[in-house]
């Protein structure tokens, strides 16, 4: 008798799933990361499977959406916002329902590193040869970051710190000047190089980011 209930109850379930049409489940994908940067266009893929792109209807709270087309859009954060929310729903017979939603944090970009051409800025003593083969400060947001970015130097000062004595230069762009490169020559070991009061910018963003960049110091061995 108990089989026998059981078993009907279990048929009962089962013609309950097969009468009623799957809910669809929505795909929501960062195409690079899991945390949205500002200045950033943010790509994020929005699907759901077997729901014509029609019936689909995306909500974003904390931020705006911009359609590229294909499911694809641009993520951008509000001002002052810490997260964003994203809320995707399917239009069926009349009836809107909520098929997915996650929630993304918002972070400004990381300041770039600044370095003297391919020396690293670690602050270790480098070979006078080392330091005269280069002739560019570069800026980076380093190996890690995920986003395919360099910024670029639009200013700087050095100075060249002897025993006894130091000399000062400015440089416009990111090229070490003749002059400059001429002291580099110049350099014996124990002296000190220092890049201060560097002036970079990114353009690969939005808008325009200009930033204070960290000095680049470089002990002669």
């Amino acid at each position: 008798m108990k089989s026998s209930l059981l078993l009907s109850l279990l048929l009962a379930v089962l013609f309950s799933f097969s009468s009623h049409e799957a809910i669809p489940i929505a795909i929501i994908e960062l195409d690079e990361m899991n945390i949205v940067y500002k200045h950033l266009e943010n790509t994020i893929s929005i699907s759901v499977p077997t729901v014509p792109r029609n019936q689909v209807f995306v909500q974003c709270e904390g931020g705006y959406l911009f359609s590229k087309g294909a499911g694809q859009y641009i993520l951008k954060p509000s001002s002052g916002s810490t997260k964003i929310g994203i809320k995707v729903s399917v239009k069926q017979e009349g009836i809107m329902r909520l098929v997915g939603s996650k929630f993304y944090r918002v972070r400004q970009l990381p300041t770039p590193i600044p370095q003297l051409g391919g020396l690293p800025n670690n602050g270790l003593p480098q070979a006078k040869a080392a330091v005269l083969a280069q002739s560019t400060l570069l800026s980076s947001y380093g190996p890690g970051f995920p986003y395919n970015m360099q910024s670029r130097v639009s200013a700087f000062e050095a100075s060249i710190c002897k025993e006894d004595t130091m000399i000062h230069f400015a440089g416009e762009g990111s090229k070490l000047t003749k002059e400059i490169r001429s002291h580099i020559a110049s350099l014996e070991s124990g002296d000190i190089l220092l890049f201060h009061h560097i002036k970079g910018y990114e353009t690969k963003t939005i808008d325009t980011i200009n930033y204070n960049l960290p000095p680049i110091v470089i002990p002669i061995r």
